[in-house]
C-alpha cells in the first residue's frame, strides 16, 4: 500500500500545480501563480500470428536469440521494420542498465524537477544502456544505446522514494553519443547506427489519463488503433508496434509489462518516406508549450512574443533541456544553423491571405488533403488535444523537394476515454475548434473571468480559413462520410473490435508484470458507447442514410444493465444531523451540505471535500452527457474505468420535486479502489453528480451519512 500511496501522491501533485497536456506550468510564478492542479490481410497476420504460438515465442520469456545479424542487416533491413511495425506481432525488448546509470537518471529527473517552474521532471538527459531485441525485425544486441524517460505531465518517475519500480514511458536513442569525439571515425560510426533502419524508439506504457499516468488503458491498444486508423486514412504519421519490455537493473531483471512501439518523427521518418532527397527540409514540434497553444497565429516577433499566457516570449527555437527551455515551435531539423524563414512566411500567409489568394497559396504550398483526412479522423476518432482544438501535438515539415505537410502525434486520449474536455461523441464537425477556454476554466480555476474573455480565445486560421472554403469543406464532409462505412475498416466498432481480438491472445500471456500495473484487457463500455454516439452525431449532422452505416442499437452497442439491487432514496435533507457547511454554485444552480470539518480540495471538479480521516470524501462534477437517460450507463462514461462492480441502483426525489437517480457501487479512482454512493441530476444537456467515496480497507462504508449528504442537493 505504501507503494501505491506514493506513486498516487506524485500523480496527485501533478494533477494540482499542472496544466493538462501543457509542457510547462502555464501560471507559475514567472506570470501570474494561479496553481493548476498496416493493413496486412488479416488472415496472414492471424497465420503469422498462429506460427508464433506454435514456435513458443508469445511466451512471457526473452526470445531465444541465435546469432545475431551484423549491424548492416540491422541498419538497412526493410524486413526490420516492416516486422516492427506489423499489427499481431510481439516484440521482445531488453533494456539492460547498471545500477550507477539508472540511480542517474532517477536523479536526473529529480533534479530538474526541482530546477524547473512546472515542477516536471522533464530532463532530456540520456543515461548509457544495451538495447537486447529479440524477434521478427532480427535479433540485436546495441551497446551504449542512449536511455531516458519520455512524457510531459504524464511522466512518472520509474522507481520511488521507497525504491519500488513503476511503468513510464521510455525513449531509445540507437545513435547518441556520449564521450565520442566529433569528427572522428568513432563519432560518425555512433552517429549513423541504426536498428531497422531507425535512429530512435519511444516505448509507451499503455496509460488511460495523461493527468494521472496510473489510470490505465484497459484496451490496451487505443494509441495504436489511432495510429493505425490514420495511416489507413492515408496520414503520414509514425508507425505503431507492440512489445513486451524487461529492464535489468544492476543485474536484476524486471518485466514491465505490455508497451506500444511507437516510430519518432526524425530524419529516418522522413527518408522513410520522402527518400534522401527530400528529408532535409525544416521540421518543427509543435506543442502547447512555454509560448502557448501552436495554433499558427500571427507572430509579429519570434524572440518576443507577447502573451499574458506566455512563459518565456520566444515562441520559436530549439529547444534546450539543459536551460529549460521549450518553444512552442520547436526546430529538430537544420538545428545548427536555424533558420525560420519558412514557418515564419507560412504563418504570416494563413493570417494575411484570404478567399482565392489564400487557397491558390495553400494548393500551391501545402499538402491540403492530407491535412482535410487527418481532420475528418480526428474529429471521428475524438483525439481532443490536437492543433485544431488547443493547438498541440503535431509536427509541421517543410519538404526541401515538395510541400508542407502536417504529422500528428501522441493519440493517448480518444473514442470518449481518458481526460475528456469536451463531449467528443457529440460535438459539431465544424465546432472542434478553439477549445483553449474549457482547458484553462477546468485546470485553472483560479483564473479570472475578465482574463479568460481576453486573452483565452486563440485564432485558429489554417482550419478556420479552410473551411471558409466550398471545396475543402466538401473534401472534409466526404472523407468523415467514406471513413465511416464499414466496408472501408476503418471508423467503425467492428474494426476496432477485430483489431482488439487479433491482439488479445497475443498479449494476454504477458499482461501481468513485477509493477503489477496495467495488467487488464478489455472493451470498455465507454469506448462501445463512443462509436456507437459518434456515428451517430455525424450521420445526423451530414444527413446521410443510417443504412449505409454500421448504427446498430444502442442495447446492441452498450452492454444490458447489469444486475443491481434496487436502491431506495429518503426524503430531502433540508437540515441535517451533522454541523455543516453548504456550497454553493451558481453556474449550475445548485447547493449542498456536508460535515464542517471536511476540508475543501477542490482541483479539477466542480468542488472536491475529504473527510478528516483522508479515508473517505466527496466530489462534485458536471458532465455533458444530457442525451443519455440511464445513470449507471452516465457513470460508466464519466469513470475513466467504470463501475467496476454495480451494487445498487434507483431512483429519488430532491428538494422542489427534482427527481434524481442514484447508485451504490465499487470503482477505480485515481488507482484506489473504492465503494461509492452517488446521485445524479440531468439537467438540459449536463449531468450534474454528486460522488461520495470511501475507501473500506481503511473503515467502514459510511451508508447512512453519504445518503444524507446527497439528499442535501438542493437546485434553484
Amino acid at each position: 500500500m505504501r507503494c501505491c500511496q506514493a506513486s498516487f501522491d506524485k500523480d496527485l501533485q501533478y494533477t494540482v500545480f499542472l496544466l493538462c497536456l501543457m509542457n510547462y506550468d502555464i501560471l507559475s510564478s514567472k506570470s501570474c501563480v494561479v496553481y493548476v492542479t498496416v493493413r496486412l490481410s488479416f488472415v496472414l497476420v492471424l497465420i503469422l500470428v498462429a506460427a508464433i504460438v506454435a514456435a513458443g515465442l508469445v511466451a512471457c520469456s526473452p526470445g531465444n536469440g541465435g546469432e545475431p545479424p551484423d549491424e548492416e542487416t540491422i541498419k538497412y533491413s526493410p524486413e526490420g521494420y516492416e516486422a516492427l511495425f506489423t499489427l499481431g506481432n510481439l516484440h521482445d525488448i531488453e533494456i539492460v542498465i547498471s545500477q550507477n546509470e539508472w540511480d542517474g537518471l532517477i536523479q536526473d529527473m529529480q533534479d530538474y524537477a526541482e530546477d524547473d517552474p512546472s515542477g516536471l521532471p522533464l530532463t532530456g538527459n540520456y543515461r548509457k544502456a544495451t538495447f537486447i531485441y529479440g524477434g521478427l525485425a532480427g535479433n540485436a544486441v546495441i551497446e551504449e544505446v542512449g536511455f531516458r524517460t519520455k512524457g510531459h505531465i504524464n511522466r512518472p518517475y520509474p522507481q520511488d522514494e521507497y525504491g519500488e519500480l513503476h511503468k513510464a514511458h521510455f525513449k531509445i536513442k540507437f545513435n547518441k553519443v556520449f564521450e565520442q569525439q566529433e569528427g572522428t571515425q568513432e563519432w560518425e560510426n555512433r552517429n549513423q547506427r541504426r536498428f531497422a533502419k531507425l535512429r530512435e524508439l519511444e516505448l509507451r506504457m499503455n496509460t488511460h489519463n495523461a493527468v494521472v499516468s496510473t489510470l490505465w488503458d484497459t484496451s490496451q491498444m487505443r494509441e495504436l488503433y489511432g495510429y493505425e486508423m490514420m495511416r489507413r486514412a492515408g496520414v503520414n504519421c509514425p508507425r505503431v508496434g507492440s512489445g513486451r519490455l524487461w529492464i535489468t537493473i544492476g543485474g536484476q531483471k524486471h518485466y514491465f509489462g505490455i508497451y506500444t512501439i511507437v516510430e519518432q518523427v526524425d530524419k529516418s521518418f522522413l527518408t522513410k518516406r520522402y527518400g534522401s532527397a527530400a528529408n532535409d527540409g525544416n521540421l518543427y514540434k509543435c506543442l502547447w508549450a512555454d509560448s502557448g497553444p501552436a495554433n499558427l497565429g500571427p507572430i509579429d516577433d519570434p524572440d518576443n512574443h507577447q502573451h499574458p499566457f506566455a512563459q518565456d516570449p520566444r515562441i520559436i527555437g530549439v529547444k534546450d533541456w539543459q536551460s529549460h527551455y521549450r518553444p512552442t515551435y520547436d526546430l529538430k531539423r537544420n538545428t545548427d544553423n536555424p533558420d525560420h524563414t519558412v514557418l515564419l512566411d507560412f504563418i504570416s500567409n494563413l493570417n494575411t491571405l484570404s478567399g482565392t489568394a489564400f487557397k491558390d497559396y495553400l494548393d500551391a504550398n501545402f499538402e491540403v488533403d492530407l491535412f482535410l483526412r487527418n481532420l475528418a479522423m480526428n474529429v471521428l476518432l475524438g483525439k481532443w488535444d490536437d492543433h485544431w482544438s488547443i493547438g498541440n501535438n503535431y509536427y509541421l515539415y517543410f519538404n526541401n523537394d515538395g510541400k508542407i505537410e502536417y504529422f500528428p502525434v501522441d493519440l493517448d486520449m480518444m473514442l470518449g476515454e481518458g481526460f475528456r474536455l469536451f463531449d467528443t461523441f457529440h460535438i459539431g464537425i465544424y465546432d472542434w475548434g478553439n477549445h483553449n477556454r474549457e482547458l484553462l476554466e477546468l485546470m485553472a480555476p483560479g483564473i479570472p473571468d475578465e482574463m479568460l474573455d481576453e486573452y483565452a480565445s486563440f485564432d485558429y486560421p489554417l482550419a478556420e480559413k479552410m473551411f471558409q472554403i466550398s471545396e475543402y469543406r466538401q473534401t472534409y464532409e466526404y472523407y468523415l462520410a467514406e471513413f465511416m462505412k464499414p466496408e472501408h475498416e476503418l471508423f467503425t466498432f467492428a474494426e476496432y473490435e477485430r483489431i482488439f481480438n487479433l491482439l488479445q491472445p497475443v498479449y494476454a500471456p504477458c499482461l501481468d508484470n513485477d509493477m503489477g500495473e496495467g495488467e487488464d484487457m478489455f472493451i470498455s463500455d465507454t469506448a462501445r458507447m463512443y462509436f456507437y454516439g459518434r456515428t451517430q452525431s455525424i450521420t445526423e449532422q451530414l444527413g446521410l442514410n443510417v443504412s449505409d452505416y454500421e448504427l446498430p442499437s444502442i442495447e446492441e452497442v452498450f452492454m444490458p444493465e447489469p444486475p443491481a439491487e434496487e436502491l431506495t432514496g429518503r426524503e430531502p435533507v433540508e437540515v441535517p444531523s451533522f454541523e455543516a457547511t453548504e456550497i454553493t454554485n451558481e453556474e449550475y444552480g445548485f447547493t449542498l451540505k456536508h460535515p464542517a470539518d471536511w476540508t475543501d480540495t477542490t482541483g479539477t471538479q466542480l468542488y472536491e471535500a475529504i473527510a478528516p480521516s483522508q479515508t473517505f470524501g466527496l466530489y462534485v462534477s458536471a458532465w455533458p452527457f444530457g442525451w443519455e437517460e440511464r445513470f449507471y450507463v452516465v457513470l460508466s462514461l464519466m469513470l475513466p474505468e467504470g463501475p467496476v462492480e454495480l451494487l445498487a441502483l434507483g431512483d429519488t426525489v430532491l428538494a422542489g420535486d427534482t427527481a434524481a437517480s442514484i447508485a451504490e457501487y465499487y470503482a477505480t479512482i485515481a488507482g484506489w479502489q473504492m465503494h461509492c454512493y452517488s446521485i445524479g441530476v440531468r439537467r438540459g444537456e449536463q449531468w450534474i453528480t454528486v460522488h461520495l467515496w470511501n475507501i473500506d480497507d481503511y473503515g467502514p462504508f459510511p451508508s447512512e451519512l453519504f445518503e444524507e449528504i446527497a439528499h442535501t442537493l438542493q437546485f434553484d
